[in-house]
């Protein structure tokens, strides 16, 4: 019997078997195993599964594998079960490595159909695939549990040189889940979500050189609320935030956000105090030149219905709503913006308009610094000084977007009445 404790609360356990024949050189090795294992989580069982694995591998006189052929199967427990039917052969010479993998259903339905080369001069591999996933799946192993419902189909080509640490690739997948919080209770704000990637390009020393790429999240509706897209062939610094394009002057990169729900943040980082609200934006990433990039904004970056958590003095704020009117510069790795129009008001009545200057960077990121024009308008004084209407002035400070919290620098402001 074997048992493995994943996590204090996970483990796998189950009894099972194993033989083998005609090990050594200049032999054709055959192999078994054979196993039930049970998964539980808190002494609850939640998958129960059947294993089988027959193998045979032909052996060279220096005791080198040459051949290998495998079959296997994973099936559920009961009396109509279901599972995976999986066959691998590998061909190894000196000069070159041959790969191929199947995964069919005990329908039929094929799952995985992969295959792959290496050349061992110099080192470089080929590998094509198709997989088409279905539900049924998680369902027969889950023992009467509720799990999520995944879909997935992906189709593409890579190249690997080991040597220069190089990756391209060439795919298209799309991945749809449902009752995803039924895994992961922080999941439980996404619910349905249908992930789409279009990617083509090469990947080297932290740079990404894409021909094609297109990422979308679908929710229940089929609207997109958010896409990631290259609009002409580009290269990426992932790290540096330099963008180099096919052409100068013209759209690289294109970000739209269209009302993107805040709430799926939550769970993932205690430091997020946004609970709820929603984003919209259209950004395009244009390269100017090897030293400038500017951030084109297609219409105002709106965040409605922002709510934050209640913090250490439980008390709950009431919700916000923003509206930023920006023009975005990229130097050098350092972001700097000036900001036609920035505007947040409260149902309470607050309003606060700012117009001014914006920097950070990668280093500084989320803490934004600014410095231009305020305008107040505070019911709170306003109650208290009737014929109070609005505070003016000019103002450094800094926001930290993570705690959402205002670190005040410098502020000369006036106060003025009604009638100016």
């Amino acid at each position: 019997t074997i048992t493995v404790t994943a996590t204090e609360e996970l483990a796998i356990t189950g009894p099972w078997s194993a033989t083998a024949s005609d090990l050594g050189p200049e032999r054709r090795l055959s192999a078994e195993l054979d196993t039930t294992l049970e998964a539980r989580r808190a002494g609850t069982a939640t998958l129960a599964a059947v294993i089988d694995t027959s193998l045979t591998a032909e052996v060279d006189g220096s005791g080198a594998v040459r051949k290998l052929a495998a079959e296997g199967g994973i099936h559920s427990l009961g009396d109509h079960p279901v599972g995976l039917d999986a066959g691998v052969e590998l061909e190894l010479v000196d000069e070159e490595e041959s790969y191929m993998l199947i995964v069919d259903g005990s329908d039929g339905h094929r799952l995985v159909d992969a295959s792959a080369r290496f050349a061992s001069a110099p080192r470089v591999l080929d590998a094509t695939w198709h997989a088409n996933l279905t539900p049924e799946l998680g369902t027969a192993f889950a023992r009467d549990r509720v799990v999520p419902e995944v879909w997935g189909q992906s189709t593409g080509t890579a190249t690997v040189d080991i040597e220069a640490r190089r990756l391209e690739l060439d795919t298209s997948s799309r991945f749809e889940g449902r009752n995803l919080g039924d895994f992961d209770a922080r999941l439980a704000e996404v619910r349905d979500l249908v992930i789409a990637a279009d990617v083509a390009g090469v990947l080297q020393d932290g740079r990404l050189d894409a021909r094609r790429l297109r990422i979308a999240l679908i929710p229940e509706g089929g609207r997109e609320i958010l896409r990631v897209e290259v609009l002409q062939p580009v290269s990426l610094g992932l790290d540096s935030w330099e963008v180099v394009p096919e052409t100068w002057g013209e759209p690289a990169l294109r970000i739209e956000m269209d009302r993107y729900p805040l709430r799926w943040t939550r769970g993932f980082d205690p430091a997020v105090v946004v609970e709820d609200g929603a984003v919209s934006a259209a950004l395009d990433v244009v390269p100017i030149n090897p030293r400038h990039t500017v951030l084109a904004t297609h219409e105002p970056i709106r965040a409605n219905d922002l709510r934050f958590s209640a913090g250490d003095s439980g008390v709950r704020p009431p919700p916000v709503d923003i509206t930023i009117v920006p023009r975005i510069g990229l130097d050098a790795g350092t972001l700097e913006a000036t900001i036609e129009r920035f505007e947040m008001t409260v149902q309470t009545g607050l309003r606060v308009e700012f117009s001014g200057g914006v920097t950070t960077s990668r280093e500084r990121w989320p803490v934004l610094a600014a410095e231009g024009v305020l305008d107040l308008r505070v019911p709170a004084l306003q109650r208290t000084v009737a014929s109070l209407d609005v505070v003016h002035g000019g103002a450094r400070f800094e926001l930290d977007l993570s705690r959402m919290m205002l670190l005040l620098d410098r502020a000369l402001l006036d106060v003025f009445d009604g009638g100016g």
